[in-house]
């Protein structure tokens, strides 16, 4: 086949990571692959693309300019399945195809929980983007929601039947996160085994909640000697910093910035906290475990239930509540590592989700 994906950039995050592992996936079995951008200004991560995917730059700043470029590659290239993700990017594919009257068939992959992703847009331009997905969305040929929980929240807010869903677990554990782990690490926090070291890895925006993560770390640091390191960039730097010395905490703290192998701290750190008010499905929470890192994370909408298997392979705390995150870091610090198998994570395996999405490419193809 020849599959095209499409992201409206290349920036931070995890669907860029996702979409490089998918890329070498299909190129290794056979397939005719291209990875169609937007716009690769600030683009990370492009060097883990195999020199036989071929990278298209549309060069479009903003995505709502981005139907001629769409339309053009369609009717140029014309590949049998386009899938493309994150909700600025996804409704514009199936325009695309409606307008260039290709063939091509368009799959859909939401890696957010979108009625909960929706809440950070206020007023008409919330109401505008949820109408956008709302008619769009249902005219793809599939919609792969990365979780079942994702899967049953677009259910209910796209109102459409279930046959035209599907869950598809990511691709997170492959053996480049191994070989990753194991590769030398010179934060010197992680140097001293003395001093616990806790990790969050993510985007520092309100999504993530770190500010509670702070706060609550703020009440472990009473109690006793520890460190807090959080690896990502984004918006809400500043607020974090300030937050961090107001609490006079600075020295404890380290906002370290984008890392592109959270790998190997992971491997290292002595706890995992997830932090966050909605996921999709949290790869770094999975990335942690497979590391043999332990975790906590909130009970939130969606994904970290499911990954954590009801709370048997780490502990799950309510969303918003900064006492319990605080008590259970502290649990979770005083007693034995719990180090999770391998094969508890067979469902992310590169492999596995590579064949799913496949079948679901022969199946939509046939259509």
């Amino acid at each position: 086949m020849k599959i095209a994906l499409f992201i409206a950039d290349f920036t931070l995050g995890g669907a860029e990571r996702v979409f490089s592992d998918l890329a070498r996936g299909f190129s290794e079995r056979g397939h005719d692959v291209e990875l169609v951008i937007g716009n690769t200004d600030n683009a990370v991560y492009l060097d883990l693309i195999p020199d036989n995917v071929c990278v298209v730059n549309l060069k479009v700043k903003r995505m709502r300019r981005s139907l001629p470029a769409l339309i053009g590659y369609l009717h140029k290239n014309k590949p049998d399945i386009v899938l493309a993700t994150r909700a600025d990017s996804c409704p514009f594919v199936v325009l695309a195809k409606i307008f260039s009257k290709v063939k091509t068939a368009i799959v859909l992959r939401e890696a957010n929980t979108l009625s909960s992703d929706l809440s950070k847009y206020r007023g008409g331009k919330r109401l505008l983007l949820s109408l956008f997905i709302k008619t769009l969305y249902p005219l793809a040929d599939m919609i792969v929601g990365v979780s079942e929980g994702v899967k049953e929240d677009l259910k209910k807010f796209l109102k459409i039947k279930g046959g035209k869903l599907c869950t598809i677990y990511s691709p997170i554990v492959t053996e480049e996160l191994f070989i990753n782990a194991s590769k030398p690490c010179d934060h010197p926090w992680l140097q001293n085994k003395d001093i616990p070291v806790i990790l969050s890895v993510g985007r520092l925006a309100f999504q993530k909640r770190f500010d509670l993560l702070i706060k609550a770390f703020a009440i472990v640091r009473q109690q006793r000697n520890a460190r807090l390191l959080i690896l990502g960039e984004g918006e809400e730097r500043l607020q974090l910093e300030s937050l961090a010395a107001d609490l006079k905490l600075r020295e404890d703290i380290n906002l370290a910035g984008f890392e592109p192998n959270p790998f190997k701290y992971m491997s290292r750190a002595n706890l995992f906290v997830l932090s966050s008010d909605w996921e999709g499905l949290p790869g770094a929470l999975v990335q942690a475990l497979a590391c043999g890192c332990p975790v906590i994370s909130t009970d939130c909408p969606s994904g970290p239930r499911e990954i954590l298997k009801n709370g048997r392979l780490g502990r799950l705390i309510p969303m918003g509540d900064v006492k319990a995150m605080a008590a259970a870091i502290e649990e979770a610090l005083n007693q034995k590592p719990l180090r999770v198998k391998k094969e508890e994570l067979c469902e992310y395996a590169a492999g596995k989700s590579i064949d799913n999405y496949l079948r679901v490419f022969e199946a939509v193809k046939k259509k």
